[in-house]
């Protein structure tokens, strides 16, 4: 509770005696109906019926006892609005003596003391004069709204010094933060509500003096009511805007921020508090509303005073106007001088300084209005409820007008010479007066005590009733159960007793809310757990396990590992091994514990051999009786002596797993190498000289002519095995073919599809696997047997068919009537939907006769049990199609000779239009790529069982046009595995190659995969111009979708394009006359024209125009050339960033070297840093070696 929960209260009842004030008559009126016969059964049956038993006939009737209470009552115990308001006040006062006694027991502050003695003085003046107005206010109806009016300024000063004195109270309690500023700036500016109220009363008062006189002078009364509803409008505006924004600051700064702040956060989704939501999106809107309104309205009342000063003279408008915005202008002004003027205090200090000069204000403003406003007894009142009375009267008479018909009544009879002056009250009724209104006040104190109670204020800031938390993920424990292996996080102790919730088991962190934690054992850290406004727990901070000192690099017999040399940091839970030195088996480990020290595991055992092994071919060098009574350690070795004829030096160690290993051979040496038929070994003299041991191999090269592999192998008893033998080599494969088919055979048989058969054997049982051309069947194969090739297998030739004929090597089928549908076959035509094959039987070879069938089966391409044959029966359609065929070609002849004379006009135009379309397509087309799908599959065949038989293939793209070119293609070829480059080619078992048409000059790029070459080739048409051996194939495949891109791009292209000249045909002699029989005009030519035209001068030259065309690509590449280079010589610094340098010494050891990508810097590309985590071989100081990888010949200083 605080003065926030105060301020709405005070305003609560205020609204409830605004109520009383405006519903009390038709609320009374029905309560009266509905408790008279009530009252008439229960207490006044029986005394009326005595009084009217003995009251004689014809006399008046006196009222009984009951009815003079029941009246009494009804008169004098009336809930008065203005009599609530003071009772209620009255408890607020009474309450903050309370409040002081129990926060000041030994002596009040003396601002408090000020204020609150100022709000009792201002309380008496304002008491005194609600006593007085209250004794005219009961005449009639029309008393009474005159008279509310005047209460409503008299109770201002009681109002605006409540809230001043609430605010001087709060700021003197010790317990003050920035939240508690906002409070009393909200608490302050809510006082403008009554005083808005106050001004709307004022207002009413003015308009019902313009009213009444104004109807006496109709020129001004045209004027006055609109003028009339335009300031009553404006005043009404402001009172309901400083309603709505006072009421928003309260419960959101007030009530929102204290007892809910959480749900700001949950309805912005950000940590931005209520206060300050309300000071980003609403303050300053509303004070800038707040600000237009209130000048508005002040500006209304004091034009419509201004105005219509000659008729308010008599009420006095100057002191009544004032005293409403005189408390507007002082208090403005006054916060104006303390924030801005020469006092600098700071925030608390204006405020309280602010708070207390209003409270102070107050009893002068009471006074004021006591004295020079609103004097009691004075006659500007008697002319106001003269005036009030005159009003109501010319409105009945007239039809009464809306708004004044709500207060008729049925009978009306006022003097106008009445005083104001109250009578003396009976005595009995002024102690009833007296006994009812403490009753009232004790009532008020009673309720506004229970409402706020004393003992929350004392208490301090009470905890929010309501927190919206993370409850998606549970609470703060479940969340770090759940969160533990990745966080390590451990709640504390006073966590759940912080942000426990009533009624609800664990801790819930709220909206917003940071709690702090604790790490697990073995890490540390200052981890903390925060609620985001979504509802989502965010951890900040890290827990990292607890590191253990440098662990010593010995522990009895054992060393630290090298491995672990190259940690720096050691946390718990981290286990280092131990190596044993030499003598010494066993492991040793340690442990990093949770407290930060190290703890071991293991030990080191000494080792020992057994005896020395007995080694063939050698004796120990050590006597028997040595041998038998030695100790052999880790580490200590003996010697073997090779007998003869071996020679060697053998040693056997004592290894640290308690073995001996023998170390060195006794061999045997051979003589020179044997001779070999048709072969020459190949070995060096140096070697001659010394020797061949054994195992050692010398090779042989045959001779030329022979081929094979023949190599010498030294055996343990000093001679040689050989091993392989030469073999004559075969002719080429090329005359073979030739002399078997014919100089025609490339039309028979080629090899794996390519024409290309420049093939020599290489030795014995050499075989070629061979295919035959498109329309011939058969599987031969070309061996290569003493020299010579050999045809095996099954020779090419045409399919045979089920009449002993062969088929058509190409045939075509049509399938519809019209031809349209047609398809060209080679041999035999068999599907997998068909269950034979069939062709069209040759009719040129020597089985053909007269009774042959056209068509017939192929023998074994299906079933021979179906012999009809497929088109005999379908002989009418072919009659009716060639009959179409006809009719279709007359037509179009009769078309043709009708179009004669427009379709070689329109043919070479449209072809013209194509070949200029296809130039201009043509001459922007710079790159094509061929991708070639399942490339690991087709590109490389399966293996035979002999790799040698694998042949060169070629595989040539479809016909493509690029830079201005036509007809170019591609060649990929790939090499046989057994070929090795020859000398000065680069490695590798692909090229590939460009065709082009004669005369192109171009400047192209080849490209398989990401390997690429630069040529400038002009060619002739004949031979195709690319490269050797370009790179591995397989190693430019790409993996993920299995292709091979091959590409040719077109950077400068001279193309040589040749134009025909043909001379125009010759007129006849007799051209004129022609022209002139027809009735044309015969054009006038030259002279030398007409000459020609007739024959008369020479005959025109023969002869062809050539076009050279020249398209280049490069000039785009160039200019990127050049701003890469004027860039590079901008770049003066190179920083090559290492991500996870802590690895690096293992993963490269000594001597191994970690590069950097290419870069250019100073003008100079290629520049490269070569980076030595564990040094270079031979250097001899540092810890690593950088080096700079630059061009020849460049000369270069840098650090």
């Amino acid at each position: 509770m605080g003065p926030v929960d105060a301020v709405l209260l005070q305003f609560g009842l205020g609204a409830a005696a605004l109520a009383l004030r405006y519903f009390s008559r038709p609320f009374i009126a029905c309560f009266q109906r509905c408790t008279s016969c009530v009252w008439n059964c229960l207490c006044c049956l029986c005394i009326y019926r005595r009084k009217r038993a003995s009251v004689p006939e014809g006399a008046a009737e006196e009222p009984s006892r009951c009815l003079r209470l029941k009246r009494f009552l009804a008169t004098h115990a009336a809930v008065r609005w203005y009599w609530f308001h003071m009772a209620m006040q009255l408890g607020f006062l009474t309450r903050e003596f309370q409040v002081m006694s129990v926060a000041w027991q030994e002596s009040w502050p003396r601002e408090v003391l000020l204020s609150y003695c100022a709000l009792w003085l201002t309380y008496t003046v304002v008491l005194v004069e609600v006593c007085h107005f209250s004794s005219v206010r009961n005449k009639d109806v029309v008393t009474k709204v005159t008279v509310d009016g005047i209460l409503d300024m008299l109770l201002l000063p009681v109002n605006i010094g409540f809230f001043g004195h609430l605010c001087v109270r709060k700021l003197a309690l010790p317990s003050n933060d920035e939240h508690s500023l906002h409070i009393i700036s909200t608490i302050m500016e809510s006082s403008e509500i009554w005083e808005a109220w106050a001004l709307w009363s004022v207002l009413g008062l003015f308009v019902t003096v313009v009213d009444v006189e104004s109807r006496r002078d109709p020129a001004n009364r045209e004027f006055a009511v609109p003028f009339r509803n335009l300031s009553l409008q404006g005043v009404r505006t402001w009172v309901f805007m400083i309603i709505v924004i006072t009421t928003t600051r309260l419960v959101m700064t007030g009530v929102l921020q204290s007892r809910a702040p959480t749900m700001c956060f949950w309805a912005s989704k950000t940590c931005t508090s209520c206060n300050e939501l309300y000071d980003q999106n609403i303050h300053l809107a509303a004070g800038a509303v707040n600000f237009i309104l209130c000048s508005f309205a002040l500006a209304f009342v004091f034009t419509f005073e201004h105005s219509f000063d000659e008729y308010l003279s008599r009420i006095g408008p100057f002191w009544k106007f004032w005293g409403v915005k005189g408390v507007v202008s002082v208090t403005y002004f006054q916060w104006l001088v303390l924030s801005y003027g020469p006092l600098d205090l700071d925030e608390k200090r204006i405020y309280e300084l602010h708070c207390l000069l209003c409270t102070l204000e107050m009893p002068i403003l009471a006074v004021i209005h006591a004295s020079c406003a609103y004097p009691y007894g004075q006659p500007w009142l008697d002319y106001l409820l003269q005036l009030q009375q005159q009003d109501m009267s010319e409105n009945e008479a007239q039809g009464a007008s809306s708004r004044v018909t709500r207060f008729r009544l049925t009978e009306f009879n006022v003097d106008f010479t009445f005083s104001t002056r109250s009578c003396q009250a009976q005595s009995w009724i002024f102690a009833f007066y007296v006994a009812f209104w403490s009753a009232g006040c004790l009532a008020s104190h009673r309720l506004v005590v229970f409402v706020l109670p004393v003992a929350h204020e004392v208490q301090g800031p009470q905890p929010p009733i309501y927190h919206a938390t993370c409850n998606t993920e549970g609470d703060i424990w479940h969340y770090l159960a759940s969160e533990s292996s990745k966080l390590h996080f451990q709640i504390r102790n006073d966590t759940i007793e912080k942000h426990r919730l009533p009624g609800v088991g664990g801790a819930w962190l709220p909206l917003c809310g940071r709690a702090n934690l604790d790490c697990q054992p073995g890490f540390h850290g200052t981890p903390s757990l925060r609620c985001s406004p979504q509802g989502k727990y965010e951890p900040t901070g890290i827990c990292k396990p607890i590191r253990c000192g440098q662990p010593n690099e010995e522990a009895g017999h054992a060393r630290l590992h090298k491995n672990n040399l190259v940690i720096r940091e050691w946390t718990s839970d981290m286990v280092i091994s131990y190596e044993c030195i030499r003598g010494f088996v066993g492991k040793v480990r340690a442990k990093c514990g949770l407290d930060g020290g190290w703890t071991f595991t293991g030990q080191c055992k000494e080792v020992l051999c057994p005896d020395p092994p007995l080694v063939p071919r050698a004796k120990p060098l050590l006597e028997p009786s040595e041998l038998e009574n030695r100790t052999w350690q880790a580490g200590m070795s003996l010697r073997y002596q090779c007998t003869d004829p071996f020679i060697g030096i053998i040693t056997a160690t004592c290894e640290d797993d308690g073995n001996f290993v023998l170390h060195g051979r006794c061999l045997a040496f051979c003589k020179t190498p044997p001779a070999v038929d048709n072969a020459i070994a190949n070995y060096n003299n140096s070697v001659a000289s010394f020797g061949w041991s054994e195992g050692m191999r010398v090779t042989y090269d045959c001779m030329p002519g022979w081929s094979g592999t023949v190599f010498a192998t030294c055996r343990e008893d000093g001679q040689y095995s050989i091993e392989g033998r030469c073999h004559m080599q075969c002719p080429d494969l090329n005359r073979m073919l030739e002399d078997t088919y014919g100089p025609a055979w490339t039309d028979v048989i080629s090899v794996n599809g390519s024409r290309s058969l420049d093939l020599t054997g290489t030795g014995e049982a050499d075989l070629v696997a061979l295919s035959c051309a498109p329309g011939l069947a058969g599987m031969p194969l070309a061996a290569c047997q003493e020299g010579r090739w050999q045809v095996l297998g099954t020779p090419c030739q045409g399919f045979p068919t089920s009449m002993g004929c062969s088929c058509k090597r190409q045939w075509k089928f049509c399938r519809n009537i019209l031809q349209r549908n047609c398809i060209r076959w080679h041999g035999c035509h068999g599907s997998g939907s068909v269950r034979y094959g069939w062709c069209e039987v040759d009719e040129q070879l020597p089985c053909a006769s007269a009774n042959t069938p056209a068509w017939d089966y192929c023998v074994g391409q299906g079933p021979q049990d179906d012999p009809e044959m497929p088109l005999e029966s379908e002989m009418g359609a072919v009659v009716l199609r060639y009959g179409l065929f006809v009719a279709a070609g007359l037509l179009s002849v009769a078309a043709l000779l009708f179009l004669r004379q427009f379709l070689p006009v329109l043919d070479d135009s449209c072809l013209r239009l194509q070949e200029g379309l296809c130039e201009v397509q043509n001459n922007y087309t710079r790159k094509v790529t061929w991708v070639l799908r399942k490339a690991s599959e087709k590109l490389r065949p399966p293996l035979l069982d002999d790799v040698k038989i694998q042949p060169h293939v070629s595989w040539f793209s479809p016909l493509f046009d690029a830079g201005g070119c036509h007809g170019l293609q591609l060649e990929l070829q790939i090499f046989r595995a057994v070929d090795p480059p020859l000398e000065g080619q680069e490695v590798g078992d692909c090229a590939v190659y460009l065709w082009a048409t004669r005369g192109c000059n171009l400047v192209y790029k080849l490209a398989v995969g990401s390997k690429s070459q630069l040529l400038e080739k002009r060619f002739n048409g004949r031979v195709p111009y690319g490269t050797t051996r370009l790179c591995f194939f397989t190693d430019q495949i790409n993996r993920e979708d299995d292709t091979l891109r091959v590409s040719c791009e077109i950077l400068e292209a001279f193309r040589e394009l040749e134009s025909p000249v043909e001379p125009a045909a010759p007129h006849p002699p007799d051209w004129r006359k022609a022209l002139l029989a027809e009735g044309k005009p015969v054009p006038e030519v030259d002279a030398v024209v007409a000459a020609c035209r007739d024959h008369s001068g020479p005959e025109p030259l023969e002869g062809q125009l050539l076009y050279y065309m020249h398209i280049n690509n490069r000039l785009l590449d160039l200019v990127k050339d050049q701003v890469d280079a004027m860039r590079c010589r901008m770049v003066r610094t190179v920083e090559w960033r290492i991500e996870n340098a802590s690895l690096l010494r293992l993963c490269f050891p000594e001597g191994e070297a970690l590069c950097s990508p290419d870069f250019g810097a100073a003008g100079i590309e290629g520049l490269r840093l070569v980076f030595y985590p564990c040094g270079y071989l031979g250097a001899t100081e540092g810890f690593c070696s950088l080096f700079l990888v630059a061009p020849a010949g460049a000369m270069l200083q840098c650090t």
